[in-house]
Formats: C-alpha cells, sequence, structure tokens
C-alpha cells in the first residue's frame, strides 16, 4: 500500500481575554474587537467586500461548514454577530518547502477574544506507508519552511511559522508592542487524498501498518514506530453512511481521514477529500476558538469573579459561544453536524462549557 497524496492541517490560537473583560477598553489599534456593535459593522464592510478583511462565509475554504454552521439562512450581520463569526485576515506573506510538499498555505482569523490561525500543508509522492509517517512528522517537528514576507526571507519551522502568523495579527490587532497571549496546543488534521492498494470494503486491522500509521498522524508521538496501540475502536469517531473500510481516527487533538472510496483515482469527484478536510480543519478552529471563550469564563466562575465586572461585549460572547456549543455538541438539524465535533468538546472542554451554561441558565451537555 501507497500514499499518494496528503493533506495536514495545524490548528492554534493566541488567547487574548484582558482586554474584552474590562469595562473600560484598553485603546486597541482594531477596537471595534471589544465593541459588539462595532465589530458588527466590521463584518458587514466585509461581507460587502469592503474594508481590510476578507468576507466571511464567502470564500471555498469551509464553506460547507460554515453554511450549516448557522441556524439562520440567509443570515444577517446580527446573526454573524451572534454566531461568533470571525473575521478573515490578509497575510502578505508566501511559504515554500522542498521535496514532497507541493502547497502551503496560511489562514489567520479574528475573534473578540484572540487570533485563530490554520496552516495548510499538502504532500505528493508515491509513499510507503512508513515514510508517509515519518515525513509527516518531520513536517510536525524538524521541516525548514522558507518564509518571505516583505521581500525578505527567513527559514522557519512550522512552530516559527505559526508563531510569525499569530504575531503579525496581533501586532495589527493590539499594537506593536503588546504582549503574547496564551498559545494553546495545535489541533491537527491530516487526510490522505489518494493511495494505491486499498479495499473500502475491509476495515482498518487493529495493529496494522496502517493503524501504526494513522496514530503516528493523530497522536504525534515522536515514537510511533515502536508505540504500544490502543484498541481501535478507541480511536474511531462515528460517522455516517460510510463503507466498511472508512475510518475518521480521532484523539485527543488530533483526526485522520482514511476514506479509501473516495480517493482521488477511485472517487467520482477528486475534489471532495480536499472540502472535507477544510471543512473539518475550520470546525476544529471555531470549536476551539468558542471553547476557550467558555474555559475564561469557567476560571472567573470558579475564582468567584463576577460578570457585572466585565464587559457586556465579553458577556455576551460568553453566552453566545455557550449557546452555540450545545447546538454543535448535540447534533442539532440547525448547524453543522459532525462526532468530531462532539469529541473535541468532551475530550477537553465539557466541564467549563457547562459552567458557563449553567451561568447564563442553560442545561447542561448530555452525556
Amino acid at each position: 500500500m501507497k500514499i499518494n497524496g496528503l493533506r495536514l492541517s495545524f490548528i492554534s490560537m493566541e488567547i487574548f481575554t484582558q482586554p474584552l473583560r474590562s469595562l473600560k477598553p484598553p485603546p486597541i489599534p482594531f477596537s471595534f474587537l471589544l465593541s459588539g456593535p462595532l465589530l458588527e459593522g466590521k463584518l458587514a464592510e466585509a461581507l460587502n467586500g469592503q474594508g481590510p478583511f476578507d468576507r466571511p462565509l464567502r470564500g471555498k475554504y469551509g464553506k460547507l461548514f460554515w453554511t450549516r454552521y448557522l441556524a439562520k439562512r440567509p443570515a444577517t450581520t446580527k446573526d454573524l454577530w451572534r454566531a461568533l463569526i470571525p473575521l478573515s485576515c490578509r497575510l502578505d506573506s508566501a511559504v515554500a518547502a522542498n521535496g514532497p510538499i507541493v502547497e502551503s498555505e496560511l489562514r489567520v482569523y479574528l475573534y473578540p477574544w484572540g487570533i485563530g490561525a490554520i496552516i495548510d500543508m499538502e504532500i505528493a509522492g508515491n509513499l510507503e506507508l512508513g515514510e508517509a509517517a515519518s515525513l509527516a512528522q518531520a513536517v510536525r517537528y524538524t521541516e525548514k519552511f522558507d518564509l518571505t514576507t516583505k521581500g525578505s526571507q527567513q527559514e522557519v519551522s512550522l512552530k516559527g511559522l505559526m508563531d510569525f502568523c499569530l504575531s503579525v495579527v496581533r501586532g495589527q490587532a493590539y499594537g506593536p508592542n503588546y504582549p503574547q497571549g496564551e498559545q494553546t496546543e495545535m489541533f491537527t488534521v491530516a487526510t490522505v487524498l489518494d493511495a494505491d492498494g486499498t479495499d473500502p470494503t475491509q476495515p482498518v486491522v487493529q495493529g496494522s501498518d496502517l493503524h501504526r500509521t494513522l496514530e503516528a498522524m493523530c497522536g504525534w508521538n515522536t515514537l510511533w514506530k515502536s508505540l504500544k496501540l490502543n484498541p481501535l475502536t478507541g480511536s474511531s469517531i462515528e460517522i455516517r453512511q460510510s463503507p466498511p473500510g472508512h475510518l475518521l481516527y480521532g484523539g485527543r487533538r488530533g483526526r485522520v481521514v482514511w476514506f479509501p472510496g473516495s480517493f482521488q483515482n477511485v472517487g467520482p469527484n477528486e475534489h471532495t477529500l480536499s472540502c472535507y478536510h477544510r471543512n473539518l480543519s475550520v470546525a476544529a478552529l471555531q470549536v476551539e476558538s468558542l471553547c476557550r471563550i467558555c474555559k475564561d469564563a469557567a476560571d472567573a466562575i470558579e475564582a468567584s469573579q463576577p460578570f457585572a465586572n466585565f464587559s457586556t461585549t465579553y458577556r455576551a460572547c460568553a453566552q453566545f459561544a455557550a449557546g452555540t456549543l450545545g447546538r454543535l455538541y448535540g447534533g442539532t438539524f440547525d448547524t453543522y453536524r459532525s462526532h468530531s465535533i462532539s469529541q473535541q468538546i468532551a475530550n477537553m472542554y465539557k466541564d467549563p462549557v457547562n459552567a458557563t451554561r449553567k451561568q447564563f441558565g442553560m442545561g447542561l451537555l448530555g452525556a
């Protein structure tokens, strides 16, 4: 079995809740982030193709997720604000890599409480399973990339790329000397786009080389070659109406898509898996973002800090996030439905989300 195409996405956030909490917002360059009405105005500008931000919901990246995420369609700018849709920033930078990495893209999003980033890498080649796993690990930990910005070039690691994306937008939004916020642990999505020697009717075998490869691109343990593999049942995320050989492999902070029936050499649409990958990646970022504002609110609750001491925009963001996460967790029909989302919330954020929902008189997330 050989892998011919692989897409990797690395997702992280930098969190800034203190300016949003303040009853007297600090004079940051992007002061609209700290005001619901002003942010709604920026969303309106972006939708009309005006201002410095890309239009939310109009691009191809994660289009299906954003379309289904909103409870009301067509949505007004007030709906976008209540759904906490981010503004998409433009980076005047390019990334290049050598060898089988044929494409790389940087995407950055602005939220009232922080900055989110997605780094995409696409790998092409005719790679044995172990080679593909080793290359993915190298991208994560050791590979160097040529970053070109403002006419200058520098060599950086993946972490350096992530730091760069966040720092550029931090300087624009909060000022050039604003201290760095809390950066979240990376969440990853890997999708095998094409492979030879597969059979979509045959399930992935426990302990097989394929199982080990999926774990290498999900758990990211550098000792993946000798790691004792856990039962596949514990890493299998439920997917709807799929052949026996399809597997959405999930860990604490990662997903791997193995859908051989949709590979480019057998599927009816060569872009199907790429689209699924983008939807899964942007869903992971949005859920991570909403969970982080709820975690901040839950920390305030645990510290017995009165919400009356926080700005109305902060309280609105926490309330909107807690409400939306309830819909996403329950998989209601008026939003994007994915067991990957439910598991992401449950694995790390269920307690803080429930604490925030309780604060605003909402029911708790179910089992």
